[in-house]
């Protein structure tokens, strides 16, 4: 498709440069070969478009020797279940690889009709994922039953944490109940910024049949779960849900969760310490260094700082209060609910 020329945009070789054009306008033009602009349009429409998503998700498509394939995505950080893909290519079975765990297995729920596949991909947040046209089929379409979810126990008490000495509080905590690290009175935990090990056992009887999930609620900001000395994989984003149909036992389990914050709140708290700190405009730039960081005497004895940074980002020159600087404190740590949750399939009614 494009428009067709009147003449030479040069007069370099006129009048013959003019001639030979008017023999290329007659070859590709005037035979149909190139057809105009305005029937670009009414041709895309009768060919459809190769890929039509949902809000919020993009994709495209990439093809060679053995399949076709799109990458598509979740741009939002809200999920979207059973969001319909629809694909311009049929006679192939769907596949949805994840580019996250390795894992591959034929679309779910799919329908081919008119030339095109509509399939049905469960999206978490942040989510994305392969989906694959490779092997040949004969079949119209797959329907699978939703699997529904059931609490089964609720592990949200009785925690023990432990923190990294260097970084935090030395000593063991325990959590009666999940709560934020920031939220905490111990300084070494409130400010805490790292890696610590949530700990705890119970009870339970798996029953034959069914599949279970972890499912941890709430995390600031990655998790990895150990469940009876078997490690799953590291989870950044929500749903931080694993499988632990294989690693649950029955009697007594054993279950560890590393979570790790971000680095923001050890710098709060380090800061919270240059309270006689000379500093001038906006950003807090410091003008002279406090005692303790050169001589290490000169560590307050009631905390040990980590950190120290000659620009302070989290204070101004108006002399912020400690009150209103520890408002910048980032979420942090395991908020749960910590939950197992029996999955079973149902018919769809």
């Amino acid at each position: 498709y494009g428009a067709r020329p009147e003449n030479s945009p040069t007069l370099r070789g006129y009048p013959e440069s003019e001639d030979r054009l008017q023999k290329l306008v007659r070859k590709y033009f005037d035979s149909g070969r190139i057809k105009p602009v305005s029937e670009m349009v009414a041709e895309v429409e009768r060919v459809g478009r190769d890929l039509i998503l949902p809000e919020g998700i993009i994709g495209n498509r990439s093809k060679n020797a053995e399949m076709t394939y799109y990458f598509v995505a979740n741009l939002t950080f809200n999920a979207q279940p059973n969001a319909i893909c629809d694909f311009r290519i049929s006679g192939y079975q769907p596949e949805i690889w994840d580019p996250e765990t390795g894992e591959r297995y034929p679309a779910k729920n799919w329908q081919s009709k008119d030339g095109r596949t509509r399939v049905a991909v469960d999206f978490s947040p942040a989510d994305s994922f392969f989906v694959v046209f490779k092997k040949p089929t004969k079949s119209r379409g797959k329907s699978t039953p939703p699997e529904a979810f059931a609490s089964v126990v609720d592990l949200s008490e009785d925690w023990t944490v432990q923190f990294d000495p260097k970084w935090g509080v030395a000593e063991e905590q325990a959590f009666p109940s999940l709560a934020l690290w920031n939220t905490s009175s111990i300084d070494d935990v409130k400010f805490y910024s790292g890696t610590a090990v949530y700990k705890k056992k119970f009870k339970f009887s798996p029953k034959r049949g069914k599949k279970y999930r972890l499912d941890l609620g709430k995390v600031h900001y990655i998790a990895r779960v150990e469940l009876n000395g078997k490690t799953f994989p590291n989870q950044w984003k929500p749903p931080f849900v694993s499988d632990v149909t294989d690693a649950l036992k029955k009697g007594e389990n054993t279950l560890e969760v590393s979570v790790t914050s971000v680095w923001k709140n050890r710098l709060i708290g380090d800061t919270l310490l240059s309270d006689k700190v000379k500093r001038k405009g906006y950003s807090g730039m410091v003008t002279e260094l406090p005692e303790w960081v050169t001589d290490p005497s000169q560590i307050p004895a009631d905390r040990k700082p980590r950190t120290f940074l000659i620009y302070q980002p989290y204070r101004d020159s108006k002399e912020l209060p400690a009150e209103e600087i520890e408002k910048q404190l980032a979420p942090s740590g395991l908020a749960g609910p910590v939950e197992i949750y029996s999955t079973q399939v149902v018919p769809v009614r």
